[in-house]
């Protein structure tokens, strides 16, 4: 009697090892899809960023300034002849 009450706890616990192994296993594959999705969107971030950087760069250049109000404000150089002075 004492036999079979030992075989079936043991059987027992050995199940429950094994069902806990195989949870273990399962968490580890989801956090590990988890990671590859974070990895991806942080090297997706970082080109964006770069790009941004790039973007801000460009519109940092004197003659890029120059050039976009020229074309897209419609500015112009004034000669200085047509600079009127305020009397104070």
């Amino acid at each position: 009697m004492k036999k079979n009450k030992f075989l079936i706890v043991f059987v027992s616990v050995n199940i429950a090892i094994i069902f806990l192994i195989i949870y273990k296993q399962n968490l580890f594959i989801k956090h590990s899809f988890k990671n590859q999705e974070l990895t991806k969107e942080i090297e997706k971030l970082e080109t964006k960023k770069e790009s941004l950087i790039q973007e801000l760069y460009t519109m940092q250049n004197p003659n890029h300034v120059k050039e976009y109000a020229q074309k897209q404000l419609g500015m112009e150089n004034l000669p200085i002849k047509r600079i009127n002075k305020l009397a104070e």
